[in-house]
């Protein structure tokens, strides 16, 4: 089993985001990928949703982010035949 981790940085353009889909299906032959960003960033959710993955849910309190405050996950995910409609 493949994790494939999406990792966002300011330089990484749409089609570069595409382009790792397109690896993660076609080449390590993945049938859903998964995502996820903390719920205090909106901006990754414009990302995920712009490659055409979808909201799937929110793992609440579930990571320690600075040693004092716990943050939200938002998890995104897109199966192969989507991506393969769009």
């Amino acid at each position: 089993m493949y994790k494939l981790k999406l990792l966002f940085f300011n330089d990484f353009s749409e089609i570069k985001y595409t382009e790792i889909l397109r690896y993660g299906f076609e080449v390590l032959r993945l049938y859903p990928i998964h995502s996820g960003h903390f719920s205090h960033n909106p901006a990754s959710a414009q990302i995920l949703q712009k490659i055409g993955m979808v909201y799937e849910f929110c793992r609440r309190q579930s990571i320690d982010f600075n040693g004092v405050d716990y943050v939200d996950i938002v998890d995104y995910g897109i199966l192969k035949s989507d991506w393969q409609a769009n």
